[in-house]
């Protein structure tokens, strides 16, 4: 799919949008939004944006490669296959520095870079800090740059509920109902897997725990890429 194709196709969700709703009023208005914002983000995917950020950001922050012990946490976490993690990138200080005095330090995700200003001491917390960061990334392979939007969009709609996903309890009553991980938001996806791993899997709880069982459906279906 050629440059030319993908303006054409952002027109034509602009225009197609504007004459929606000049027609039926506000009734389509957020489907058409959704629509042109998906045309957009997938632009961006293919114009191969996120690369380009990175190159740069890159050079404006300190960046290295994930440590030994945050790979074998995302190995146990996602999977036995080291050479996925190749290209993630902890981002530090420089310009990180002015950023963090304005988001109160708290960690976020660019595409395929962390941006982290805690200590990397490879501590419980650490890691299941790095789980967390690492669901964004997953989700930015899976479903491109949209990610970046879906998990803005869910804070800023539901503010710190974003990340509430509820207890194990109602991770059961969820499932029976017919829940699956991909109806949670990003936030609530990503929080999952920093709980199961902080404590399940790193607490050595035996499988046949119910607060384990409880999360173990979701926890597959993330590892098989349902999100």
């Amino acid at each position: 799919m050629g440059r030319l194709a993908i303006i054409n196709c952002c027109q034509y969700n602009l225009v197609k949008f504007i004459m929606t709703n000049n027609q039926e009023g506000k009734t389509d208005r957020k489907p058409n939004i959704w629509k042109l914002t998906r045309c957009v983000f997938r632009a961006f995917d293919i114009l191969r944006f996120p690369c380009i950020f990175e190159f740069f950001w890159h050079i404006l922050t300190k960046v290295s490669p994930l440590n030994q012990g945050e790979i074998e946490a995302a190995s146990e976490m996602f999977g036995p296959n080291p050479s996925r993690f190749n290209t993630v990138r902890i981002a530090q200080g420089r310009l990180l520095n002015i950023v963090f005095l304005f988001n109160r330090k708290r960690p976020f995700v660019t595409f395929h870079t962390i941006n982290y200003s805690r200590p990397r001491d490879n501590s419980r917390k650490h890691l299941a800090d790095i789980i967390h960061e690492l669901t964004h990334v997953y989700q930015f392979e899976l479903v491109g740059t949209i990610y970046l939007w879906e998990a803005l969009r869910a804070q800023w709609k539901w503010k710190g509920k974003a990340y509430d996903y509820g207890t194990w309890q109602e991770l059961i009553i969820k499932r029976n109902q017919g829940w699956h991980f991909r109806d949670y938001c990003r936030e609530q996806q990503a929080k999952m897997a920093e709980v199961y791993y902080r404590d399940i899997l790193s607490a050595d709880t035996p499988i046949s725990d119910n607060e384990r069982q409880a999360y173990e459906p979701f926890i597959h279906e993330l590892r098989h890429g349902d999100l």
